[in-house]
């Protein structure tokens, strides 16, 4: 997207509309401009976060989601190891917390989900139930 901005203001930018169309509610465009930084080396880390909140509650696609938490927490500790500033390794430290708690709920949906489409549709006691009356 050639928006006439310089190169380097063109990454900002497109974080602030990415924001500005999530608060809007307009979703839709607030993924297609994260999806646009991911390939960002200083905004992979958010857009990949951003990604995985859009898809864990607006799109409901839990395994994509946990995609793009997997990957903003690779890119995060691949960046953590040159921060020199503590707060800058704190603020990373408590990212990664967060994406961790993200990951581990992702995944406990995904396998709710797999669980739940192969149980069957009655309870196994409601089928013995059933057996027994018609003897």
């Amino acid at each position: 997207m050639n928006t006439g901005l310089p190169a380097a203001f063109r990454p900002q930018a497109t974080r602030e509309l990415a924001l500005l169309a999530k608060r809007q509610g307009d979703a839709e465009g607030a993924e297609a401009l994260w999806l646009q930084l991911v390939a960002d080396p200083q905004d992979c880390v958010d857009a990949c976060e951003q990604l995985a909140i859009h898809y864990e509650r607006r799109s409901r696609d839990f395994a994509r989601a946990l995609e793009y938490a997997k990957l903003a927490f690779a890119k995060l500790q691949k960046r953590r190891i040159s921060f020199r500033d503590p707060y800058a390794s704190a603020r990373s430290a408590r990212l990664e917390k967060k994406l961790m708690c993200r990951m581990e709920r992702l995944q406990h949906r995904i396998n709710k989900e797999k669980t739940a489409s192969h149980a069957p549709l009655l309870p196994h006691s409601a089928i013995a139930g059933a057996n027994h009356g018609s003897q």
